[in-house]
């Protein structure tokens, strides 16, 4: 296995978009997916905009000491799309060397995160420069070896895929009920208008952040979560229950102003970019879960340059209120809903660690 210098594998790519090849702007989320932008581009000249095509990587060099990862991820369209100006487009320059199926793996190392984040700037955001990234230090084993590992990875990500369809029609049948119940027939039901507050509790108090120098050493056995996903694993718990995370900056709403939100059950801990909430004695964490999964939340949303949902504007969040009678009711219908959720986010939870321990063993293929 070589040892090799990332800029001696990968080419920068910057082809514009001056005639307008397409117009589907882009973004990158921390867990490293392409996703379309929430960025207002209505009146925006789109020429300047990076074009990238199948098989280029796109990565946002910006937030990378605030988030503590840096947003990579590799386009697999056929048809082209654009990205920021601001975002790293490049592609591996050799393909009989190094597999762009395995470079992405390389990225999605919690390792690889940790040092770009040591390479960041002094900026707020904390960027890192196109020249850092270059000198990172990349693996590369046999190219057999690195389909294998590939397939390996892919095979996990093609369960994991499956679990969250089904958790998502699940979801959306819980949707449905509190939808029809509580939207639809909201008199007939005894729902009665009054906000986030009356719902639920904040423990916000109880987060401890941790750096990727802190979380370097730790073992990997609890589950570490920021604003919009699992960021890594450490070797204590602040929390164990069932909770709802909502992204509180950085990663707050998504192109529909939708909050981001995480239903967690288990051991865990959270980072302080996220709020912590449980249902009060009006209602379970799965109603309050259902009443924000849909709800356009931008006019609660402030910052210019980073968005923020500050509690007080979290607790101002419109909601309905149900009589415990009611209550009971629709948890007769909806919890068997979410206990199956719970159950599948075990096994994918169980398949993560797998795919953690092929990323770790990425550095040591022999």
């Amino acid at each position: 296995m070589e040892l090799k210098k990332l800029g001696q594998l990968v080419n920068w790519v910057d082809n514009r978009n001056k005639g307008l090849q397409s117009t589907n702007l882009l973004g990158i989320s921390i867990d490293k997916f392409f996703m379309p932008s929430v960025a207002n581009i209505i009146g925006t000249d789109l020429s300047s905009y990076k074009v990238i095509s199948e098989n280029q990587f796109a990565c946002n060099p910006m937030h990378v000491g605030r988030d503590e990862k840096m947003p990579v991820s590799l386009y697999m369209q056929k048809e082209c799309s654009i990205v920021s100006p601001a975002y790293f487009v490049f592609e591996v320059a050799d393909v009989n060397e190094i597999l762009p199926e395995y470079l992405m793996l390389w990225f999605r190392r919690n390792e690889f995160d940790r040092e770009v984040w040591f390479h960041t700037d002094g900026s707020v955001r904390g960027g890192i420069l196109w020249e850092e990234l270059c000198e990172l230090i990349i693996p590369v084993p046999s190219l057999a070896e690195q389909q294998e590992i590939v397939d390996a990875y892919n095979d996990i990500e093609r369960r994991i895929a499956l679990k969250r369809k089904i958790n998502d029609n699940l979801l959306s049948q819980a949707y449905t009920v509190y939808r029809d119940w509580f939207i639809g027939n909201g008199d007939e039901h005894g729902a009665t208008e009054c906000v986030l507050a009356d719902l639920m509790n904040i423990l916000d108090y109880k987060r401890i952040p941790l750096s990727s120098q802190e979380r370097a050493n730790r073992a990997k056995i609890y589950r570490y979560f920021g604003a919009a996903g699992l960021l890594d694993y450490v070797d204590e718990y602040l929390f164990d229950g069932v909770y709802l995370l909502v992204g509180e900056d950085g990663s707050v709403i998504d192109e529909n102003g939708f909050p981001y939100l995480q239903y967690i059950d288990g051991k865990f801990w959270v980072n302080n970019h996220a709020h912590i909430l449980q249902g009060n004695e009006n209602a379970t964490t799965e109603l309050l879960y259902l009443t924000l999964l849909k709800s356009n939340i931008k006019e609660y949303v402030t910052g210019a340059v980073q968005a923020k949902l500050n509690q007080d504007n979290l607790r101002a969040i419109p909601a309905i209120c149900i009589s415990n009678d009611e209550m009971l009711s629709f948890n007769a219908i909806t919890q068997p809903i979410f206990a199956f959720i719970r159950q599948n986010n075990i096994e994918i939870d169980n398949m993560q660690v797998l795919k953690s321990s092929i990323l770790t063993k990425l550095a040591h293929s022999d």
